[in-house]
């Protein structure tokens, strides 16, 4: 008893579907005859290359813990520029460093001459790695529009978006 969505099926019923096996040979599943009775053109969709793709590269992560994780990246780019820009990390100020070896004369009143090398080196780290953090942004947010492609081609959403929590929904990733 495979649940049934408004058309097709919810995407759940695959596994069932694979496990469900011929009398007379025992090799050939209810899933290969629901693959000889779809038509074409689902087939074309499926097999974009650029849908392949995103499969290919989703199929290795948990899309929760991916979506965590883009939060997680952007939230600390997010804190280093500002760091960068204004000297605060996470609304705290982190001063410079007096330069070593250049203490003032005890009693002199003068203070030390600031080191800015970490601040200096930080603004270059940002700006040297923002392509490369975008790039992630873009992929993981790849990832989890394949995940609303999937359940919306096959009429079955809500079953895999947003993306099951793991170990706190009865519903299966996908993708993991």
């Amino acid at each position: 008893n495979a649940p049934v969505a408004g058309y097709g099926f919810r995407l759940p019923a695959l596994l069932k579907f694979a496990d469900t096996r011929a009398s007379m040979r025992k090799a050939v599943t209810l899933l290969h005859l629901l693959v000889l009775w779809a038509r074409p053109e689902d087939f074309d969709a499926l097999c974009d290359p650029q849908f392949m793709d995103a499969l290919k590269r989703a199929k290795g992560a948990c899309a929760c813990t991916v979506m965590q994780d883009l939060n997680l990246q952007a939230e600390n780019v997010d804190n280093l520029a500002a760091f960068a820009k204004t000297g605060k990390y996470k609304g705290r100020e982190i001063p410079p460093c007096p330069q070593h070896g250049k203490e003032p004369a005890p009693g002199s009143g003068a203070e030390a001459p600031l080191d800015y090398t970490f601040h200096r080196r930080m603004r270059r780290f940002v700006f040297e790695n923002r392509e490369r953090s975008a790039h992630v942004s873009r992929y993981g947010l790849n990832v989890l529009r394949s995940y609303a492609n999937v359940g919306a081609f096959l009429g079955d959403l809500e079953t895999v978006y947003p993306p099951p929590q793991e170990g706190k929904e009865d519903r299966e990733d996908l993708f993991a």
